[in-house]
């Protein structure tokens, strides 16, 4: 009886020590993608948004060699995730973000992140194509729009989750405006706006009128009073 608590209480001992030490191999790199600069046209739009992730790739415990992923979900997803249940071999797809809440858009070399050809930094969310075919891993499809959004990064090493970053603050995406919305009536433009507008229309066909009747007058008057000048000069 002794013998069997003593195996128990080893075999506890053995599972505590292999389960700290698999954990204790993922790093925890004290950086979050952050959003691409302020002056940068475009770095959020309605469906697309453009990070910066030097402190990955510029981080000493990340090789150039690594894979860096990206995952992107709602901010309740990304803050409660576990990051050792994502297999880079199977990621998240885009298609199923309506259900799971999180996709995978880019796997990238640590050392193509932040180099002087990429200096505006990485966009999430520009390849359409990703809609049309479900089935494509790491696809940067257009980002979904369900509320705040927050992106995380995953650092792999052979195939191995060795390091992950800090979530990004939560960001949200451009509304886009209805056009229906636009108002287009008389009652919200000035006067000069309008009297421009009538104006311009009327001096342009009145110019056309008038190079047109000097273009005929001159062939016809040039024809009827000194024909032989007028086929010297055609």
């Amino acid at each position: 009886m002794q013998s069997s608590r003593t195996a128990m209480w080893g075999l506890a001992i053995l599972v505590l020590f292999g389960v700290s030490t698999v954990h204790g191999q993922i790093s925890a790199i004290n950086c979050s993608p952050t959003l691409a600069a302020s002056n940068l046209l475009g770095r959020i739009t309605s469906s697309t948004a453009t990070f910066d992730l030097c402190c990955v790739s510029q981080n000493p415990q990340v090789l150039p060699t690594d894979n860096v992923v990206l995952l992107v979900g709602s901010s309740s997803v990304i803050n409660s995730l576990n990051p050792s249940t994502i297999n880079i071999n199977n990621p998240p797809l885009y298609s199923n973000f309506s259900q799971s809440g999180l996709y995978a858009p880019v796997n990238s070399l640590a050392s193509s992140l932040c180099t002087p050809n990429n200096l505006a930094g990485t966009r999430i969310g520009s390849n359409i194509l990703c809609i049309q075919d479900s089935s494509l891993p790491f696809c940067n499809g257009p980002i979904p729009s369900l509320g705040p959004l927050s992106v995380i990064a995953l650092v792999y090493r052979n195939g191995t989750l060795v390091a992950v970053t800090n979530s990004s603050a939560a960001i949200d995406l451009k509304n886009p405006k209805d056009y229906h919305s636009i108002d287009t009536s008389v009652k919200n433009r000035s006067a000069g706006m309008i009297v421009i507008t009538v104006i311009l229309p009327i001096l342009s066909a009145l110019l056309l009128v008038i190079l047109t009747t000097m273009m005929f007058m001159k062939c016809c008057c040039c024809r009827a009073f000194t024909p032989s000048r007028c086929q010297q000069e055609s």
